[in-house]
């Protein structure tokens, strides 16, 4: 794979909307309220490298399909979590987990969307030799497959039918120019065989895709500039990094992504602050 370009999807909810569904992208679930909640860290509920979630839409539900994005700043005080995220069952709750192994940072907080997995937008994908090519894993579905303006939000996991497989890179999607989306690793490692994912296909209505450009980078941050989040300190908002949504020529960014209100405005970040967001 070529060099990739640092985009980010949004899906973004907030209490009092319900989305409508339209093409392009798919017929994304209208999103409910009671799904979306934020969940922090906190010594009672973590352990090691994982947290666990107590939640009723997700509490015993082995086949509940979960999309997390770290916020620095949701649990009153900014902190990261500078470490690449995924999702695990633990037998009675789901957990956020470090893929690592280093431990949970406290007061860490996670936004997390319980989708409906009765919809055909929802499905999970795992890497196995058949669909890997190097660094990135090809997906298949009716409503990706020839689709280069879909819109994708993946979260890691891991499932014991693909071996609990790690992978501890931070990862993108891509268009491939041969009818296929894909999920790869930003840093080019291999993609593992048995990495496990949960993707949802969104629509315009409940996603935009975000451009980092001088104008709106700062630091390490790139703000989001849309009247719905604007002045919202309580969206909740997703993503993913995506490499040539619009179809421009790319960079990578390697680095871990997460959310960020900073007074007035949604922004995107790099958890290493020293680095700053990528151009383009």
């Amino acid at each position: 794979m070529k060099k990739l370009l640092l985009f980010a999807f949004l899906f973004y909810s907030i209490s009092t909307i319900m989305f409508a569904q339209y093409a392009p992208g798919g017929d994304a679930p209208p999103i409910s309220p009671g799904k979306h909640f934020v969940h922090i860290a906190t010594p009672s509920n973590s352990t090691g490298n994982w947290t666990a979630i107590d939640n009723p839409n997700t509490n015993s539900n082995p086949t509940a399909k979960l999309f997390i994005t770290h916020n620095y700043n949701a649990s009153g005080s900014g902190v990261y979590n500078d470490h690449v995220s995924g999702l695990w069952y633990n037998s009675t709750s789901w957990t956020i987990f470090n893929e690592d192994g280093t431990p949970i940072i406290e007061n860490s907080a996670y936004h997390i969307l319980v989708a409906d997995e009765n919809q055909s937008t929802v499905f999970q994908h795992t890497a196995r030799p058949s669909n890997i090519n190097s660094n990135w894993t090809a997906l298949t579905h009716p409503q990706l497959d020839g689709n280069p303006n879909a819109r994708i939000l993946v979260t890691q996991i891991l499932i014991d039918t693909a071996a609990n497989t790690y992978n501890n890179r931070e990862i993108g999607v891509f268009y491939n120019g041969a009818n296929k989306w894909a999920i790869f690793n930003e840093n080019m490692d291999a993609m593992p065989n048995g990495a496990s994912f949960n993707i949802l296909i969104l629509n315009n209505d409940n996603s935009i895709l975000h451009t980092a450009v001088s104008g709106n980078i700062q630091g390490s941050t790139t703000k989001i500039d849309l009247p719905a989040l604007n002045n919202n300190p309580n969206a909740i908002i997703y993503v993913t990094q995506t490499w040539n949504g619009g179809g421009a020529p790319g960079v990578f960014n390697t680095q871990k992504v997460s959310t960020y209100y900073n007074g007035t405005q949604w922004t995107i970040y790099n958890e290493d602050n020293s680095i700053n967001m990528v151009e383009n």
